[in-house]
C-alpha cells in the first residue's frame, strides 16, 4: 500500500501531548509512505508529540521524500523500536528541541545520530521548511526543492503539478516552482515584535534573505524602512554576487526620527 502527498497542519496554542501526524500502529505491513507533508505545532513544549510516528512491529515500510516538521519541541521522526523494519531516505526532519530530532529506539539529537540507529537516510535532511501559515503546509521558500529523489508512482503533488524529475523534485506534497528572479525574506530576525524604542533611537534590522529563483544574482539591494513614519528609512545595502539556492543574513542600522 502507499501512503503518499497528504498535507498534515496540526496547530494550537495548548500544549497537545498527544499529537501525531502521521501514525503506522503494529499491524502495518509493506507500505510505502512517499511525498507527504506534515507541520505539527501543538503548544510551546509538548514534547511527547510526533510528526511521524510507527510502533515497534511495522515490517516492510519504505519512508521517502517526507518533510517532517515539529514545532512543539517533539519528534520529527518516531520509530519505536531499532528493530522495526523501516527503510527512510530522502526526508526532511525538523524539530525546534535541541535534543530530541527523532527517537530510533533511543533519542536522537542530530541527523548524524539518526543516521547511525537507522542506517540509513545518507541523504536526508535536517532543514527549517517555511511554510505558507500554521495551517497551510505549502511551502513559502524553495529551500526544499530539487532535494527529493523523482519517483514515477507518485508523479504529480497534491494540487497535480508534475513533479521534475530532472534534476530532482521537491521534497514533501507540494512540488515547489520556481521563478526565474526571486530574493525572498525568510525572516525578520530583529527587532522583534516586543522592542521598545522612542524618537531619535537606532534600532538594529537584521534580516535573513534566500534566493528562492532558479539564476544567480549579483548587484541586489534592500533597506529597511519603517511603516507610516516619514522618514524612517536606512542606507541601502547590497549583496555583489548572490548565488541560487544560498541564504544570507545582512543588518543595517535604522534611525527613528
Amino acid at each position: 500500500g502507499r501512503v503518499f502527498n497528504n498535507m498534515v497542519a496540526l496547530y494550537s496554542t495548548a500544549n497537545a501531548t498527544a499529537s501525531i501526524g502521521i501514525s503506522l500502529d503494529g499491524t502495518t505491513r509493506y507500505i510505502n509512505v512517499y511525498y507527504n507533508t506534515v507541520r505539527l505545532e501543538t503548544g510551546t513544549s509538548a514534547v511527547t508529540t510526533s510528526s511521524f510516528k510507527t510502533a515497534s512491529n511495522v515490517s516492510n515500510v519504505y519512508v521517502l521524500n517526507n518533510i517532517f516538521s515539529n514545532y512543539s519541541k517533539g519528534y520529527a521522526y518516531y520509530v519505536q523500536s531499532a528493530s522495526a523494519q523501516v527503510s527512510e531516505n530522502y526526508n526532511n526532519y525538523f524539530s525546534n528541541s535541541t535534543t530530541r530530532l527523532a527517537f530510533y529506539g533511543a533519542e536522537k539529537a542530530t541527523m548524524a545520530d539518526l543516521r547511525a540507529a537507522s542506517g540509513g537516510d545518507v541523504n536526508s535532511l535536517n532543514l527549517e521548511a517555511y511554510f505558507v501559515s500554521e495551517n497551510d503546509p505549502h511551502l513559502a521558500i524553495g529551500n526544499l526543492a530539487t532535494k527529493a529523489q523523482y519517483n514515477a508512482d507518485v508523479p504529480e503533488d497534491i494540487d497535480g503539478t508534475m513533479r521534475t524529475p530532472i534534476p530532482s523534485p521537491t521534497i514533501g506534497a507540494h512540488e515547489y516552482v520556481r521563478e526565474v528572479h526571486d530574493i525572498a525574506i525568510v525572516k525578520i530576525m530583529s527587532p522583534t515584535i516586543d522592542t521598545r524604542c522612542v524618537e531619535s533611537d537606532t534600532i538594529m534590522v537584521c534580516v535573513k534573505f534566500y534566493n528562492n529563483g532558479s539564476s544567480n544574482e549579483t548587484n541586489v539591494s534592500w533597506y529597511a524602512e519603517l511603516q507610516d513614519v516619514p522618514g524612517a528609512i536606512s542606507a541601502t545595502r547590497n549583496f555583489a554576487t548572490f548565488p541560487l539556492g544560498q541564504e544570507k543574513i545582512d543588518s543595517v542600522p535604522l534611525l527613528l526620527p
